[in-house]
């Protein structure tokens, strides 16, 4: 949350607040209000709302998109990226998807999902990666 506050609504420094002293502005308050104004600036960089936006669906066509989710959510990031990528099914976005499970009856944590995946990982990247005269 912080790191996208940094990206998405940067505060002047202020040293009143702990926030004002990150220099960020999150789009709620501690009782869970949202602060419509900064909130907005979030929805501005959402990627599954660009998804809406045919120039940004058009920039991606042609580029190879790859995701992969493990049966060990600890950061809750699989409904996300299962949103996107059912999104990308929908509008009929080429990508690659996939969901990962390490032993059957043990799930797949993070560091030994990424450990486990890195083979995988890297080899898309070699695959895809490239310039037009081969290079990364």
């Amino acid at each position: 949350v912080y790191s996208m506050a940094a990206s998405f609504s940067p505060a002047a420094y202020d040293n009143t607040t702990l926030f004002g002293r990150l220099q960020i502005a999150l789009p709620f308050d501690y009782q869970g209000n949202i602060d419509q104004p900064v909130w907005n600036q979030w929805l501005a960089n959402d990627v599954y709302s660009w998804l809406d936006n045919a120039t940004y669906r058009a920039n991606l066509s042609g580029h190879n998109l790859y995701f992969e989710t493990s049966d060990h959510d600890q950061n809750f990031f699989n409904l996300q990226t299962e949103a996107f990528v059912e999104k990308l099914h929908d509008l009929n976005i080429n990508h690659q998807d996939a969901s990962f499970t390490k032993y059957p009856g043990d799930d797949a944590q993070s560091r030994t999902f990424l450990y486990d995946r890195l083979a995988n990982i890297l080899k898309f990247h070699n695959r895809y990666l490239k310039d037009q005269n081969g290079n990364f």
